[in-house]
């Protein structure tokens, strides 16, 4: 009978220090590793054929800006060339120009377009001054040179047309070889269409439509010279070159003066972390590095991070002298006003648990 007094007199014991490692709080601080993010950085892949993307990620708060900048045509080529060769930790200033996307359909068609204008403009000046014979002779030179240009060139796309169906050249060189031979037959009919005009004359009922025509040409053109000036590839940040070791990356900007953290912080203890708490950071490099700071924002969605539902906590450091890199490891101390003991127990826990 006595030792089941004693018994019972032990679970109740247990009992209410189980209730007091769960309810006693005390001040403490959050022990959580943390991973070093630039504030903002640019990627810059090509990861299709005939498409490059642009995104440019901003790490606080954590979202991403992306766009296509380029999708080729199904018949279109891409031509895609750096302007200097990237190296690493070389400074980029916001607007360098860092390479050119070219497409090969957009500048055909420029060329095709300035063409049909030159030709409308040519009819407006003879409805507009009546003046044929003056420049008749100029253009049947023109159409001549045209339909020269064109036979000389057959016999190149001939010759190269043989050679694609025996495999001897490849697909890209007979794409603009195609492209080519288009772009001369086209010359030669709108000459041609030239030489006619001029033989025979427009009716001055005609001015408005060929005026209208102009305007449609030009609107075209400048949309296109929009889509081209597109392909020149700039930087939207100022930061350096970062490593490109991600298969399709062109290249990386970051820009790392500010370092942003990124804590993530278990569901058991984030209740206890406010805004504007003290963080002691102690970044892992050779020789450690202590920071201070403060907590920026509180994360509202979960994470599932090492089978356990995490919370991200963000906090920024001072990174002028740019010695701290991105991706570099650390450890934090987050001040809290109070924490359950039960807490702090298995956060000590989870951080032996880390470090090992």
């Amino acid at each position: 009978m006595k030792n089941h007094f004693y018994l019972f007199i032990g679970v109740i014991g247990i009992l209410i220090l189980a209730a007091l490692l769960l309810l006693i709080q005390k001040g403490n601080t959050i022990q959580a590793p943390c991973l070093l993010l630039p504030e903002s950085e640019w990627i810059l892949s090509h990861e299709s054929p005939g498409e490059v993307y642009s995104r440019l990620i901003c790490n606080s708060p954590p979202q991403v800006q992306e766009f296509k900048l380029l999708l080729a045509e199904r018949s279109d080529l891409i031509d895609f060339s750096l302007v200097d060769k990237i190296e690493r930790d070389k400074p980029v200033n916001k607007g360098a120009v860092i390479g050119f996307a070219i497409s090969i359909e957009n500048h055909f068609r420029v060329a095709e377009l300035q063409t049909k204008l030159d030709l409308e403009e040519s009819r407006l000046h003879v409805i507009s001054t009546g003046e044929k014979s003056p420049i008749q002779e100029e253009y049947q030179k023109t159409y001549e040179y045209a339909v020269a240009e064109s036979e000389a060139y057959n016999q190149i796309y001939e010759r190269n047309q043989k050679l694609f169906a025996q495999n001897l050249i490849s697909t890209e060189v007979w794409q603009t070889c195609e492209l080519q031979k288009r772009l001369l037959d086209i010359k030669v009919s709108l000459a041609k269409a030239r030489l006619l005009t001029v033989q025979s004359g427009l009716k001055t009922e005609e001015v408005n439509m060929v005026k209208n025509n102009i305007a449609h040409l030009i609107d075209q053109l400048s949309w296109l010279q929009k889509k081209i000036e597109a392909e020149k590839i700039q930087s939207p940040l100022d930061g350096h070159f970062a490593d490109t070791a991600v298969p399709g990356v062109i290249c990386k900007v970051v820009d790392y003066k500010t370092i942003v953290l990124h804590i993530p912080v278990s569901l058991s203890v984030v209740n206890n972390i406010d805004i504007g708490n003290d963080i002691q950071v102690e970044v892992l490099l050779k020789s450690p590095v202590q920071k201070h700071t403060k907590v920026v924002s509180i994360g509202s969605e979960t994470q599932l991070i090492g089978n356990r539902g995490m919370i991200l906590v963000t906090g920024r450091i001072d990174n002028q002298d740019l010695s701290i890199r991105p991706g570099s490891r650390a450890f934090v101390r987050i001040r809290c006003s109070r924490v359950r003991v039960m807490d702090r127990f298995r956060n000590s826990l989870s951080m032996i648990k880390i470090r090992l």
